[in-house]
């Protein structure tokens, strides 16, 4: 089965000494990879992907098998990621252009209430059911690349 290789490197001299470091990271056992660059219109609310547990079609993908997703913004202004579970928003991410987004487990994420976050919150972490993206300023416009392994169901 292939494996998908990431490195993440940072590469910083400060005062003739090497700050920076490099990781990589192996998803083992994918099968499956999308990948899509689309423009949206300004004050649209755009799904870039979604999940399911046991349904996977083009852009649904089983919520267990996703191992990596990218989500890149392009465009010249800046979009807002929104991470949802169980129909409840959870999270929002400002991108600037050439910025991204990286999301590894779709299982088990954070989810917290509008107040501040409790000890509850921590035992009551839910799957991602769909990745969006908005754009308050103009036409959006993403890159995404998941990639996911064998659907579990």
């Amino acid at each position: 089965m292939p494996n998908l290789t990431v490195t993440n490197r940072e590469n910083i001299i400060i005062n003739g000494r090497q700050q920076g470091s490099s990781r990589t990271m192996t998803f083992r056992n994918i099968v499956d990879v999308y990948t899509r660059v689309f423009s949206f219109k300004q004050q649209t609310l755009t799904t870039l992907y979604s999940t399911h547990n046991d349904t996977v079609s083009a852009g649904v993908f089983d919520d267990g098998s996703i191992k990596y997703a990218r989500i890149t913004s392009l465009g010249a202004q800046p979009i807002v990621v929104e991470v949802n579970s169980e129909g409840d928003l959870n999270k929002l991410y400002e991108l600037q252009q050439g910025q991204s987004y990286y999301i590894y487990s779709h299982t088990l994420s954070t989810f917290a209430e509008e107040s501040a976050i409790d000890v509850a919150d921590y035992t009551a972490l839910v799957d991602i059911d769909s990745v969006k993206a908005y754009c308050p300023r103009g036409a959006g416009r993403v890159e995404i690349f998941v990639a996911s392994t064998e659907a579990s169901k």
